[in-house]
């Protein structure tokens, strides 16, 4: 009797212990971030997402960036954050998503969103599946340069993006938002054609208001850029389509 109770428990404790190494290996690469938020420094707290794409651009090895729209004497890559459809809303619910809280970051169905921390990774796993969101990247491309007059649309049948890789930051508090924070940012090389290039080039060496310029990778790297005698500063995310 006392063998069989014996072989009962270990074939008990086996059983779990084997389930938990492979619920390990089924979530190991959301390990941490299941037990921050879950367990650790996060549990029961707002988590923000910025989930953009950003396109690395490159002309006579320089860099293309666009004057920031929303922070004053900023430079970007052009890109933008993705769009979410009306079809997330009942997912929305469901994972307690709320929308960007401060004002002048917040623009309608964007990905910059506030998702409760027990739903992190089921908000992640979601955006994988690439539902209920936008996937095409030339909206941007089509708001920053085709709409300002600078390429025409036809420009666009022979515009190749390429994906390169994802960033992403990781769970990290950021005190600009007073919240903890992932950022994840999809990079695509955009390849232009030769007369696509000059017609940039025309525009940005023009008299003009410095929409668009051309800076080198110390420049990213440094995140400032002086035109004009005047410094500017690069977004810390520029330094993720080196």
């Amino acid at each position: 009797m006392t063998w069989l109770i014996s072989t009962i428990i270990a074939s008990i404790i086996s059983f779990f212990v084997g389930a938990f190494l492979q619920w390990i290996r089924d979530n190991k690469k959301y390990l941490k971030l299941w037990i921050d938020t879950n367990i650790g420094k996060a549990r029961d707290k707002q988590v923000r997402f910025s989930i953009a794409y950003l396109f690395r651009i490159k002309i006579d090895g320089k860099y293309l960036l666009v004057k920031n729209s929303k922070i004053a004497n900023q430079y970007q890559p052009i890109g933008g954050v993705y769009k979410k459809f009306d079809s997330f809303n009942n997912l929305a619910n469901e994972l307690e998503v709320t929308d960007e809280k401060k004002e002048n970051f917040w623009v309608p169905n964007d990905l910059r969103v506030y998702v409760q921390s027990k739903n992190v990774i089921k908000f992640l796993e979601w955006f994988q599946t690439r539902r209920n969101r936008e996937v095409n990247v030339v909206r941007e491309f089509i708001e920053e340069i085709i709409d300002k007059n600078i390429l025409e649309i036809q420009s666009l049948r022979d515009v190749e993006f390429e994906f390169i890789r994802t960033y992403d930051s990781g769970l990290h508090y950021t005190e600009q938002f007073g919240s903890y924070e992932i950022l994840l940012h999809d990079i695509f090389a955009v390849k232009l054609k030769p007369n696509d290039e000059e017609k940039l080039k025309q525009y940005i060496e023009s008299p003009s208001d410095n929409y668009l310029i051309l800076v080198g990778r110390d420049d990213i790297q440094q995140k400032s850029v002086t035109i004009d005698g005047v410094d500017y500063k690069i977004g810390e995310q520029t330094e993720n389509i080196l």
